[in-house]
């Protein structure tokens, strides 16, 4: 599976993650989150994952399900599955683009959050993640990868709140 898909897959879980904010942004509720990010390079790297997931010996699914839930992180419903702690939700959202050699500038009004990242090798990218409600949001992106070429990958997404209990979905690893 091509590596970009499943960093967008990741970024579209820390999106409601802690992290820094140049203003704070409305309060979200802490427990399991869903969120999807619809693309059709993303819907179809997601379908390959779960196809390879499925075909994989039992041992070896229940061992890369948990290295995801170890992350955060697990493929289930309509995207991908997400636990945030109340000291994260306190803090509020994050784009997930803080990386080493990149910058991100995020700022907000109101419930709206307009972020922008540049790194070092070249990619960058933009969006915006409004907030209905502490249990739900949307938004859309574009991220652009040179290696890729140079149209940039455009996406929406949203998530929503599904309950306190976070089940078997470890925290999301803080940066």
């Amino acid at each position: 599976m091509p590596q970009l898909p499943i960093r967008l897959l990741f970024l579209t879980a820390a999106l409601a993650a802690a992290g820094t904010a140049t203003a704070q942004p409305r309060a979200v509720e802490p427990g399991l989150w869903e969120m999807q990010v619809r693309n059709p390079e993303l819907d179809a790297a997601r379908a390959q994952m779960e196809k390879q997931l499925a075909e994989m010996p039992p041992a070896m699914r229940k061992q890369m399900e948990q290295m995801m839930a170890g992350q955060g992180i697990a493929l289930a419903g309509k995207g991908v599955r997400a636990c945030i702690t109340p000291e994260q939700a306190r803090r509020g959202p994050d784009p997930g683009m803080a990386e080493e050699g990149c910058t991100q500038d995020l700022d907000w009004s109101g419930n709206v959050g307009r972020y922008e990242m540049k790194c070092k090798d070249g990619r960058h990218g933009r969006g915006e993640v409004t907030f209905v409600s502490d249990k739900a949001w949307k938004g859309w992106g574009e991220f652009t990868d040179p290696a890729r070429g140079s149209e940039p990958m455009k996406f929406d997404y949203s998530g929503e709140w599904l309950g306190s209990d976070c089940g078997n979905v470890a925290p999301i690893r803080e940066r």
